[in-house]
């Protein structure tokens, strides 16, 4: 009898072990047919972001977002080469050469040195450093280097109203990429809540950086 109850729990735990693995494959398929892959170029760099699907006219899945060359008429920042422009955010990238290690403080204590994103790092650090970037979080986005700061302006301290992504792009362009994240809403949107909405981190972490 005891061994029989054993089986039947053993038969029970396997079952549930069966429906729990196929409720996260379809789970993990669901969320990858959810999205389609759009992408652009910025010189030798190719971006490429998982947009939501919708379906268009025709009932056929398209990307609900797609790469555009000019800024929203709202766009808080309207400097870069390429914009994404979705229900809550504004993404604009733009690509930059280094320019930290011609700065005659920065000769004067580091001599003429071959710029790198670790050497723009560790300038941004340093006490020599007297730009806007106050502080930084350093992350990776799909294993690439970056950092993350507040973008602000205004008198005194400045308001909120977006963030920069600065990514190591050293062996595409010896520079970086900077993804700049602002509110659909323009000024009156709430910087804060923007960059926790689920779909924008979605959005930031699909991300994919690759040399052309």
């Amino acid at each position: 009898m005891k061994k029989k109850v054993i089986c039947i729990v053993a038969v029970v735990l396997v079952v549930a072990l069966i429906f729990l693995l196929v409720g996260c494959a379809r789970k993990n398929a669901n969320k990858e047919d959810n999205t389609i892959k759009v992408s652009t170029a910025l010189g030798k760099v190719g971006i490429t972001i998982s947009s939501p699907k919708v379906k268009n006219e025709a009932g056929e899945d398209v990307a609900k977002y797609t790469f555009l060359e000019e800024a929203p008429e709202n766009a808080e920042y309207s400097a870069g080469s390429q914009y994404l422009v979705t229900d809550k955010a504004i993404f604009s990238f733009e690509t930059s050469s280094y320019s930290y290690q011609t700065g005659i403080k920065y000769k004067e204590v580091y001599g003429e040195v071959e710029p790198s994103y670790k050497g723009f790092v560790d300038y941004i650090k340093s006490d020599i450093y007297s730009g806007t970037i106050k502080e930084m979080e350093e992350i990776t986005i799909n294993g690439r280097e970056a950092f993350k700061t507040e973008y602000k302006y205004g008198s005194g301290e400045g308001e909120l109203h977006g963030y920069y992504y600065y990514v190591n792009v050293d062996d595409c362009i010896g520079g970086y990429l900077k993804i700049v994240v602002t509110t659909a809403e323009g000024k009156d949107g709430d910087a804060a809540a923007m960059i926790a909405d689920s779909e924008v981190k979605d959005l930031i972490n699909s991300i994919v950086i690759e040399c052309q």
